[in-house]
């Protein structure tokens, strides 16, 4: 999930298995609000009048709006919407949501809010995307999310609800979304931070196509636990 409370991308996918590689369908499909052009491997067009050879690290992050709505794997992530308030509830007020995740616990309709709020405040500044997991663009099953960084690099989190694991939804998201970090958003390297003992999130980095790097396990402290993160790698 977010990567704000901890670093802690998680995947409380319950039994998904052990899974696959799954191959791409026709790639990762994204459409842009209205009014935006098509984006370029950068995720920047002329009508943003954002150059990619700018001085600032910020700078160079593409902007994307509200509206992202990408497809791919059999998968639609789209944008959460008010709407959603009741099932964000029904997905995330659960006790492995809350155990390997940094989302606050009851998740109850107030946590909702102010998760989407927060959501949305990120996104205004170009430092996170979050976006609901769907098989059709209706009723989410689970979020996949991209925290951008200033030196080029981004971690994807993601957390399925209860009644939707075993689904392959998990892989199928986390895969999406680093399409899309690569060829539109332009980061060289995504990674996942999993904790060693979380199986469920290992074999779905695994079949995702990420590879444990070398890096030392990064120490966080989150819900009163000691965490050591272990560092998964996918480059462009």
């Amino acid at each position: 999930m977010t990567t704000e409370h901890g670093r802690r991308p998680a995947s409380p996918t319950g039994q998904e298995g052990a899974l696959p590689p799954v191959p791409a369908e026709q790639g990762t499909r994204t459409v842009f609000p209205p009014g935006r052009q098509s984006a370029s491997p950068l995720g920047l067009s002329e009508q943003q009048g954002r150059s990619p050879l700018a001085h600032s690290e910020q700078d160079r992050r593409p902007a994307f709006g509200s509206g992202l709505r990408l497809s791919g794997h059999g998968l639609v992530l789209r944008e959460w919407t008010d709407d959603d308030l009741p099932v964000m509830v029904e997905l995330f007020d659960d006790r492995e949501v809350a155990y390997w995740t940094p989302l606050v616990t009851p998740f109850d309709l107030g946590a909702a809010r102010n998760y989407l709020d927060k959501a949305r405040r990120t996104r205004a500044i170009d430092q996170r995307v979050h976006l609901a997991i769907t098989t059709d663009g209706g009723r989410a099953k689970g979020e996949a999310l991209l925290m951008m960084r200033d030196d080029g690099t981004g971690s994807i989190g993601y957390a399925v609800g209860a009644a939707y694991r075993g689904q392959r939804l998990a892989v199928r998201a986390v895969q999406v979304m680093t399409d899309f970090a690569h060829e539109v958003a332009g980061l060289a390297q995504v990674f996942l931070e999993i904790e060693p003992d979380n199986e469920p999130s290992t074999r779905v980095a695994r079949a995702a196509g990420f590879h444990l790097s070398d890096a030392p396990p990064n120490i966080v402290e989150d819900k009163g636990r000691t965490l050591s993160l272990l560092t998964w790698t996918h480059f462009r």
